[in-house]
């Protein structure tokens, strides 16, 4: 029977800086650590102030936990002991830089999954007709929060890959984005700006009265008012939705106006490279994570099915011949199978070898 993983929300541990010594942790003073007399455990609730912080004296002295299974356990709560490894160029671009209580991410599958239900027939061939069938495709309808925060924390932005510890790397680029969701991997750049001109064009279009951004609510329910009309009104409006929801999520749940640019001339959207827009939206997002960023503005369920879909496994996964667009390969029920078995004893992932031909 596979065991299910909740969804928790992490304590905050360094992104790209150095982990806390063994001593520290024993001590309670490591960055895992808190002030509450139970070693070891830290959450948003009962967190530290920053102004007890490791002195530089003591951050001197640590060193990164190295790719093993010998990590003394008796501390700390797996699966949160995993978010301690990092990138080999990360310390470089983020010494020292701690996260703290990120476990919010935007980018649910979930809202997705539930929007692609509400369409008929006509409109899901209308969306494949313009090259987004992909979105149409993603099977799971869950986030891992412990699985994607460890992956965050092998994340290096400067080299654009997962780099799992003892494991090796994992190349992140619009090449992996194209398998993984099937998007056009060529064309323009994407336009994510507020301009004036689609504002007013969308604002007018759908009847947006006050001039505030769209709640995501409002916004399914416009599109299921609809009733299956497949038009480039309802076109605009789920590109709209995809974009905001999944692929360059926004700070609040609602229709983000600056992806109003790509999506008001549907000939060039054709054109449009959002496969090297969501890459980019991910580096950037990790460079700029830390103790005042609170959320994560990314389509983190790339990493998870990329990472996921590089691992030498023995469940039966879809072929690539069977599933080109990745994300149709992978379902609620294989992936908690999946990280099952990629869990070591003391609670880290990784413990499954990287396939050399994924």
């Amino acid at each position: 029977m596979t065991n299910h993983f909740p969804r928790l929300q992490l304590p905050s541990v360094p992104v790209g800086g150095r982990a806390s010594t063994r001593a520290q942790q024993r001590e309670g003073t490591g960055g895992m650590a808190a002030n509450t007399g139970t070693p070891g455990r830290r959450t948003a609730q009962n967190a530290a102030p920053s102004t007890n912080v490791v002195p530089a004296s003591a951050r001197q002295k640590t060193h990164v936990v190295p790719a093993s299974n010998d990590i003394p356990t008796t501390n700390l709560e797996p699966p949160r002991a995993s978010v301690v490894a990092t990138g080999p160029s990360a310390a470089l671009a983020f010494p020292r830089k701690k996260i703290q209580a990120i476990g919010r991410n935007r980018a649910s599958p979930a809202r997705l999954f539930k929007l692609d239900k509400l369409l008929s027939k006509e409109q899901k061939d209308l969306i494949t007709e313009y090259g987004w069938e992909g979105m149409l495709m993603v099977k799971a309808s869950e986030m891992l929060v412990d699985l994607s925060m460890w992956l965050l924390s092998c994340y290096d932005p400067i080299r654009s890959e997962l780099a799992i510890p003892g494991r090796g790397t994992i190349r992140v680029d619009a090449d992996s984005f194209h398998k993984v969701f099937g998007l056009a991997n060529e064309g323009l750049p994407v336009v994510y700006e507020m301009e004036t001109e689609p504002i007013s064009f969308m604002n007018g279009t759908y009847n947006i009265e006050d001039g505030a951004a769209p709640e995501w609510k409002t916004w399914c329910k416009l599109i299921k008012d609809m009733n299956g009309v497949a038009d480039l009104k309802f076109l605009r409006a789920y590109f709209a939705a995809v974009i905001s929801c999944f692929i360059c999520p926004s700070t609040k749940c609602s229709i983000s106006p600056r992806c109003y640019p790509s999506i008001i001339n549907l000939s060039l959207t054709r054109r449009t490279n959002f496969c090297q827009f969501a890459i980019d939206q991910i580096n950037s997002e990790v460079k700029k994570m830390g103790v005042s960023k609170k959320s994560v503005c990314c389509c983190l369920q790339h990493l998870v099915i990329l990472y996921l879909d590089s691992l030498e496994v023995d469940e039966p996964v879809p072929s690539v011949e069977d599933c080109p667009i990745r994300a149709a390969a992978w379902d609620d029920k294989l992936i908690q199978a999946v990280v099952h078995k990629d869990t070591k004893t003391n609670g880290e992932f990784g413990k499954l070898r990287i396939s050399t031909v994924c």
